[in-house]
């Protein structure tokens, strides 16, 4: 891809988004395209996820902590094995200490607590950073 000034532009990264609230994925992933991102897909709970990241190999994945079924940070440690390259971005409603530690210690490059503004979350999907909330 060559951007306007004739250099090559570096190709949008691409995201994989799990949660399994389907009007936050569509917000999400609308916010993430919005904001230049290539969203592959988006998946409704942990196994799916686990799947479609092992499927589609993701720069980077957007995952919320509690979901139905096996949670997020079982999630992460299962999409480590299948994809281990890719940031993996935990979300949550809960700004705790312990949840980010153990969201650390499953895999995850990055934490972000709902309400945060949108760029805490392109920051920690870029760059795999522990990102704070508001």
């Amino acid at each position: 891809m060559i951007g306007a000034d004739g250099k090559r532009a570096a190709a949008p990264m691409r995201v994989l988004v799990v949660d399994d609230d389907a009007m936050m994925r569509e917000a999400l992933s609308e916010t993430l395209v919005d904001a230049g991102f290539d969203v592959l897909h988006s998946a409704s709970n942990g196994e799916e996820g686990v799947a479609l990241a092992e499927q589609l190999a993701p720069d980077a994945i957007l995952l919320d902590l509690r979901m139905a079924g096996i949670d997020g940070l079982e999630t992460c440690r299962r999409i480590r094995t299948v994809a281990p390259g890719a940031h993996v971005v935990i979300l949550s409603a809960y700004d705790e200490p312990g949840l980010r530690r153990q969201a650390t210690d499953s895999g995850a490059t990055g934490y972000v607590v709902k309400g945060s503004p949108p760029d805490r979350i392109f920051e920690a999907l870029r760059g795999g950073t522990q990102s704070r909330s508001a």
